[in-house]
């Protein structure tokens, strides 16, 4: 899952420092499991973001998503986004406003559920604009 709210970030030489003053804030977050299986979508002016919700499988909502959003906006105020709420999801496409409850049904008649562990958040970054993004630091939920 890949939160990319939190953008600009900070410089890649920064990385190292500011993952481990991130990995006290996460300590108090232990990993949790989550499903991806609700299908759902933002209508914007012209189109629509069709979207799954991460649910927590212990507690069946994205209370801890959110929770660990906040402690890492919490960290990071200069990159957050405080113009609207902050919902946890995984983009899959765009579709015209006609479109999008029918590419959900089609989505969804095809769409195995996907359980897995969140364990740790990345920083990524890239090396120019055409190479793809490459971890560079990872921060573990729930380690001093």
């Amino acid at each position: 899952m890949l939160t990319s709210r939190l953008f600009p970030f900070i410089h890649q030489d920064q990385f190292q420092e500011k993952a481990q003053s991130l990995k006290q804030s996460l300590s108090v977050i232990k990993p949790f499991t989550v499903r991806l299986e609700v299908f759902q979508h933002f209508a914007h002016a012209k189109n629509c973001v069709m979207w799954l919700q991460p649910i927590d499988t212990e507690t069946n909502d994205s209370t801890r998503v959110k929770e660990v959003y906040a402690i890492v906006e919490n960290e990071f105020p200069w990159c957050a986004n405080k113009t609207r709420d902050f919902t946890p999801h995984l983009t899959l496409g765009q579709f015209g406003k006609r479109d999008v409850e029918r590419k959900k049904a089609e989505f969804k008649k095809n769409w195995t559920t996907i359980e897995f562990e969140v364990n740790e958040i990345y920083f990524i970054s890239r090396d120019g604009q055409t190479s793809p993004m490459e971890i560079r630091e990872r921060v573990p939920l729930g380690q001093q």
